[in-house]
């Protein structure tokens, strides 16, 4: 499977500073800087990585695995979990750019 981190962080930053995506996710601006010129985050970063995708209101697999220059993508409106009769629930309601 293809990992486009680095290409969709390059497209969602092209319209923002890299400083402020950094400073916004409490990601070192090094460590930004390193992911959208290719270098590949550890599974220690990995929630880094989540934050990013929470900062763009997407999904982290979004984020990872889909080309989002290619085509329209979702947006995150709610992402809910809940426990009931003792399971757990996830809930994702996406808006999807046309």
């Amino acid at each position: 499977m293809k990992v486009y981190l680095s290409n969709n962080l390059k497209f969602l930053i092209d319209q923002t500073d890299l400083r402020q995506v950094a400073k916004a996710c409490d990601v070192p601006l090094s460590t930004l800087h390193g992911w959208t010129n290719g270098s590949y985050p550890s599974l220690k970063s990995l929630h880094k990585i989540a934050r990013l995708a929470k900062h763009f209101n997407i999904l982290l697999e979004d984020l990872l695995f889909y080309d989002l220059s290619q085509s329209t993508y979702s947006k995150v409106l709610i992402d809910s979990k809940f426990e009931h009769e003792n399971q757990y629930h996830r809930i994702i309601l996406l808006k999807e750019d046309v």
